[in-house]
């Protein structure tokens, strides 16, 4: 059953359609009220530049204003609010260069990395979804919006995601999307070490620790000297960090020096013997 946003997000929507600007909740939140699940947090995309969107807040933080991003308090919570961007060159698989501000939610949501998260909701429940997002979630399917080629080499973190989604989900990688992973595991190479045990925590703290067969295979640590195995028994496992860090590490064949190149903290390293 689908969650209703709470009013403190729906109120930054009001705040700016009150100042003449559109203004939709997108991405994560959007994606997991449909799913009934509870949004950890909400995200704005609106027409406003940032120096217009600052100057509907009084509170707020100019916090990635070169990139759109303006974070503002609504009652007791803060919250990101965006302007429609496209996105620059990207120069090293990661982050763009540089944005171009636009009018449109419909351009802003084709920038975005699966369908599933590009879908806009509307202070009056309407949705704007022009890539399927909803019918795949319906349907559990991670696809990503447009070509997945182009979305894995602008940003390679995104590989990582569509796999730590899958875990989280429940849902199965699109065949092309999955084809496009194994295509472009390399550029993964680009991403930090940490960034890269950020998301294999998610994997193995999740329901489906075994997706980590799946970034075995597909490549996406073919950095790392592991091996695949069977990681279906950590699901059974405590949800405790340094017990499924230790169950990777062993199950993986990488042991504690797989652990010290993902440069994980040392009070799990230490932990695990």
């Amino acid at each position: 059953m689908m969650k209703k946003p709470p009013e403190y997000a729906l109120n930054i929507l009001r705040r700016l359609e009150n100042a003449g600007y559109g203004a939709y909740l997108v991405g994560g939140g959007v994606r997991d009220m449909l799913l009934g699940r509870r949004p950890k947090d909400w995200d704005v995309t609106t027409a406003a530049l940032p120096e217009e969107t600052a100057s509907v807040f009084r509170s707020h933080k100019m916090t990635g204003a070169e990139f759109g991003t303006v974070t503002v308090k609504s009652g007791r919570r803060w919250c990101e609010v965006t302007t429609h961007r496209v996105d620059g060159e990207y120069l090293d698989s990661r982050k763009p260069s540089n944005v171009k501000f636009v009018k449109s939610v419909e351009t802003d949501l084709a920038r975005r990395d699966f369908t599933v998260n590009a879908i806009a909701y509307g202070l009056r429940g309407e949705f704007v979804d022009p890539y399927g997002g909803r019918n795949d979630l319906d349907a559990h399917i991670l696809r990503t919006v447009r070509n997945p080629d182009v979305r894995f080499q602008e940003d390679a973190l995104r590989m990582l995601r569509a796999l730590r989604f899958s875990a989280e989900l429940g849902f199965e990688i699109e065949e092309n999307t999955r084809a496009a992973i194994a295509r472009n595991a390399r550029l993964v190479g680009n991403i930090s070490n940490e960034r890269v045990a950020v998301e294999l925590r998610k994997i193995l703290m999740s329901s489906r620790p075994e997706i980590i067969s799946d970034c075995i295979e597909l490549g996406v640590l073919s950095r790392y000297d592991i091996q695949n195995g069977d990681f279906r028994y950590i699901k059974r496992l405590p949800k405790e960090e340094t017990v499924r860090w230790a169950a990777f590490a062993e199950t993986s064949g990488g042991g504690r020096e797989v652990l010290k190149a993902l440069h994980l903290p040392k009070r799990i390293f230490n932990s695990v013997e």
